[in-house]
Parts: C-alpha cells; structure tokens; sequence
C-alpha cells in the first residue's frame, strides 16, 4: 500500500507543476483518504486470508471426514453437503 501511496503523492506533484490542480486535489484526498484508512485496509485484508484459510479447512474435513456418510435430507448437517454452503462461504469471503 505504501507503493500506491507513494505513486499517488508523485503524480500528484506532477499534476502540480503542469498545473491541474483539479486532479491535484483529487489525488491528494485519495492518499489522504488511504493513509487514514490503512490499518483497517491491512486488518480487513489480513481477515480475508484468515477467513480464506478457514473455508479451505472447512472443505478439507468436509471431503475427507463428513462425506463418508449421505446426509439425511431435513437433518440439522444436510446444509453441511450442500453446494449452496459452499457458494455462502464463496459470497461471505467476497463481501
């Protein structure tokens, strides 16, 4: 991120000494905006690899362990077998 912060302040000052101040304003409330806001990025970044971690977990005991057995449909673990709980997991790590 600090890259991205970096490039921003730079064309910013390019911007500047050609005289578009429009976009130097602009560019200067994005890196303000990035610099206020990194460590939530970083920790909503870090939380995303957690939570990818998990779901590959999940899968991998849901293949090797629970998958001996056919789920009884209307039983507290037939979600466990759906591909629908997959796509959930899917959804929830993009959102």
């Amino acid at each position: 991120m600090g890259d991205l912060i970096s490039r921003l302040m730079d064309e910013s000052d390019l911007c500047g000494n050609e005289g578009a101040t429009d976009l130097v304003v602009l560019l200067d409330e994005a890196v303000e905006e990035l610099t206020r806001n990194r460590g939530e990025i970083q920790r909503a970044f870090a939380r995303m690899n957690e939570l990818e971690r998990d779901a590959g977990r999940y899968r991998y005991w849901r293949d090797k362990v629970w998958c001996t057995r056919k789920p009884i449909p209307g039983t507290m673990m037939d979600h466990i077998y759906s591909a629908t709980f997959d796509a959930a997991i899917d959804a929830a790590m993009k959102g």
